[in-house]
């Protein structure tokens, strides 16, 4: 697992749902403070519109580093 069960809080199916919509992903991902990564990512969707996210993402570091944390840090949703 990358991400821990926790972290979805039993919205696994919107997510994944919201998830296949998308067409194209860019993201920009760069260290943050000790565990932390800065993360940027833009998703296109049909018809044009892109939403655009900024999140500060904790990671456990070991043998099988995974996710334990995600703070959004700012959304922009593009209509076009």
């Amino acid at each position: 697992h990358v991400l821990r069960a926790e972290l979805v809080n039993g919205h696994r199916e919107a997510l994944v749902r919201s998830w296949s919509q998308v067409r194209w992903v860019r993201s920009s991902v760069r260290e943050g403070p000790l565990g932390t990564v800065l993360a940027d990512v833009e998703a296109g969707y049909p018809g044009g519109q892109r939403v655009v996210l900024s999140q500060l993402v904790t990671v456990a570091v070991g043998d099988s580093p995974e996710i334990t944390g995600v703070e959004l840090l700012t959304a922009r949703h593009f209509a076009r």
